[in-house]
C-alpha cells in the first residue's frame, strides 16, 4: 500500500501510517480480555528450567535465526538469480501475505492437531524450502518458496508458544516468546553474513539451512527427556 501512495505525498507518509497503526492498536488493546474462558490455570511457583524447556527455547531461537536470515537476504538472492525487481517485489509481497495467513491458520487450527506434531512437520518443511531456494531461479517457483517461508515462519509461532507453556507451565518462559523471536530474527542475518566471502549470498542460505536443521534436531530430542511431575498431566 505504502509504495502506491508515497509518490502522492512524500516520504513522511510512511511514518504517519505507522503512527496511525500504533494509535489504533493502543485503542484496541483496551478491550482485550484479561483471560480466556476455559483457559488452563497457570502453575504457580518459580520458573523451572530443565532439559525440555531449554531445548524448546533454543529450537525456537534457531528457527527464527534461520527464517530471519532467509528473509533478510531474499532480495539479493533474487537479484543474483536474474529475477526482475518486479518479480522480487511480488515474491516479498506474497511472503508478507502468507505471514498473516500463517497466523490466521494457526489460530483456526487451534488444538485440532498436537502442537509437537505440527511444529515438527513445519520445521521439516522449512528445511525443504531452504534447499529449494538455493536451487530455484524461475520467478513462480521462487515466489512460492518465499511464500512458504512466510507461512511457516509465523504459522508455527502459536504452537511454539503452546510448546513453551507445556515445557514450563508457570508461563514465565512463555512470556519471553516475543524477545526470543526478535532476537533470533536479528542474530540470524548476522550469522549468515559471516559466511559471505564474495558477491554470492548462497552461503547465507546454507547457514540458514543448518540453523533450521539444528533447531529441528533439538526439538526432536525433547521426547528423550522425562517430563517432571508438574508437567506430566499436560498433553502437548
Amino acid at each position: 500500500v505504502l509504495p502506491s501512495v508515497a509518490h502522492l505525498f512524500d516520504s513522511r507518509v510512511g511514518f504517519l501510517y505507522l503512527a496511525a497503526a500504533a494509535l489504533i492498536a493502543a485503542v484496541a488493546s483496551s478491550v482485550l480480555p484479561n483471560r480466556m474462558v476455559g483457559s488452563t490455570e497457570r502453575v504457580e511457583g518459580k520458573m523451572r528450567l530443565d532439559a525440555i524447556t531449554i531445548l524448546t527455547v533454543v529450537s525456537i531461537f534457531l528457527h527464527n535465526c534461520g527464517a530471519g536470515a532467509i528473509w533478510s537476504y531474499i532480495e539479493r538472492l533474487g537479484s543474483e538469480r536474474g529475477l526482475s525487481p518486479q518479480a522480487i517485489g511480488t515474491a516479498i509481497a506474497a511472503s508478507l501475505i502468507t505471514q498473516l495467513g500463517g497466523l490466521l491458520f494457526g489460530a483456526w487450527l487451534g488444538e485440532r492437531v498436537k502442537p509437537a506434531v505440527l511444529i515438527t512437520a513445519g520445521l521439516l518443511l522449512q528445511l525443504v524450502v531452504a534447499i529449494l531456494l538455493i536451487r530455484l531461479s524461475a520467478p513462480i517457483p521462487f515466489t512460492l518458496a518465499i511464500a512458504a517461508v512466510g507461512l511457516l515462519w509465523t504459522g508455527l509461532q502459536p504452537f511454539q508458544f503452546l510448546a513453551l507453556i507445556h515445557a514450563e507451565p508457570t508461563r514465565r518462559v512463555a512470556m519471553l516468546m516475543t524477545p526470543i523471536t526478535l532476537l533470533g530474527a536479528s542474530i540470524g542475518p548476522f550469522i549468515g553474513s559471516l559466511f559471505i566471502v564474495s558477491a554470492d549470498v548462497t552461503p547465507v542460505f546454507w547457514a540458514a539451512f543448518w540453523m533450521l536443521a539444528v533447531g529441528t534436531a533439538l526439538f526432536l530430542l525433547r521426547p528423550l527427556f522425562k517430563a517432571p511431575a508438574f508437567r506430566a498431566a499436560t498433553n502437548i
